[in-house]
């Protein structure tokens, strides 16, 4: 994809594809303009090609750039889990710089074999395990999330993970009270 950069005395024109997208002035020998990267406008890599068409006292320049478009890298880690009618529910968070994200999957594998799947929303999802999991057993734990178009996928892994029973304490506090008769 090709993207041109026009500088007429003193105004900046970008084309995409001869599509201008804005206006600038050429101030102290320097035009900058903002561009928003369009959702389709696809990954790799791109040239941008800057004109300044001079004026009766600048001759013609040009200076070509490479833009190189990728996916964003995500983080997938294993936040809380908690038993709830006896299953265990896993809260996953997934997280890319400066990105909500609300498309793709998580799944689960124990012990490599994939045992649910569940959709991330406003970066994160909740999985219920099947019944067969158990709490105070080792298990090998991957959770994995799916990536997107713009995203890359990532996941978190514990080679020896124990969904173990959270300890509780009973106190007694003994008080006396007479008796009445």
């Amino acid at each position: 994809m090709l993207f041109i950069l026009l500088v007429y005395y003193c105004y900046i024109f970008l084309f995409n594809f001869c599509f201008c997208f804005g206006t600038e002035y050429v101030t102290n020998n320097t035009a900058s303009m903002e561009y928003t990267v369009p959702s389709t406008l696809t990954l790799g890599k791109h040239t941008l090609v800057v004109i300044y068409e001079g004026s009766d006292n600048y001759n013609t320049s040009t200076k070509e750039a490479t833009l190189t478009l990728s996916k964003t890298a995500t983080t997938t880690t294993l936040r809380t889990w908690t038993v709830i009618d006896e299953k265990i529910i896993l809260n996953v968070q997934t997280r890319a710089y400066n990105k909500t994200i609300n498309t793709g999957n998580i799944t689960a594998y124990i012990d490599n074999k994939q045992v649910a799947t569940s959709q991330v929303t406003n970066n994160t999802g909740n999985i219920t395990l099947p019944d067969n999991i158990t709490t105070d057993t080792t298990y090998n734990l991957r959770i994995v999330y799916s990536g997107s178009n713009l995203l890359n996928s990532s996941s978190y892994e514990s080679t020896h993970f124990i969904f173990n029973r959270k300890n509780t304490t009973v106190r007694v506090y003994p008080t006396l009270e007479a008796m009445e008769q």
